[in-house]
C-alpha cells in the first residue's frame, strides 16, 4: 500500500530553511563535523583549564569551519556538573550569544 504524502509548500519550506543552521560559502557539510563525542567537554570542577577547553574548542572551530550558531548549540552538551549549571544561569541572565562572548 502507498502512503499518501503531501508535498512540502514553500511556505513550509521557508522555515524549515530558516530553522536550519546557515553553514557560511567556506563552512564544509555538516556531516563532516565532528561527532559530540569528538569534541572536549569541560565540568569547571577540581584542577580544570578553561583555556585548553577554550583552544579546542576553537582548533575545531576553524579546521572544519564550524560556524558560532553550531559552536554554541553544543555548549549545553560539553559543559558538565559545575559548568553546566553555571552555563544554564548564565544563557538565563544574558540570552544568546556567540561564541566569543562565551569564552571572553
Amino acid at each position: 500500500m502507498l502512503r499518501h504524502f503531501t508535498p512540502l509548500t514553500e511556505e513550509k519550506l521557508s522555515v524549515k530553511r530558516s530553522l536550519t543552521p546557515y553553514l557560511g560559502e567556506n563552512a564544509i557539510s555538516a556531516k563532516y563535523i565532528p561527532k559530540l563525542e569528538e569534541w572536549p567537554t569541560f565540568s569547571g570542577e577540581g584542577e580544570y583549564n578553561h583555556i585548553e577547553f577554550i583552544r579546542k574548542v576553537d582548533i575545531l572551530q576553524e579546521d572544519f569551519h564550524i560556524p558560532d550558531e553550531i559552536v554554541v548549540g553544543k555548549l549545553h552538551s560539553l559543559f558538565t556538573r559545575t559548568s553546566k549549571r553555571w552555563y544554564y544561569k548564565m544563557r538565563q541572565e544574558h540570552g544568546r550569544h556567540d561564541w566569543y562572548w562565551w569564552k571572553s
